[in-house]
C-alpha cells in the first residue's frame, strides 16, 4: 500500500468522525 494513500484515508476518516461521527460517511466526509 502507498503511504500517501493511507495518510489520505486516515485524514478522511478523522474528518468523517468529526463531521458525521464516522457512521457510514467516513469514506465521504466532504460530500
Amino acid at each position: 500500500m502507498d503511504t500517501q494513500l493511507l495518510n489520505l484515508e486516515r485524514n478522511s476518516t478523522m474528518k468523517g468522525i468529526i463531521l458525521a461521527g464516522g457512521s457510514g460517511t467516513r469514506l465521504y466526509p466532504l460530500t
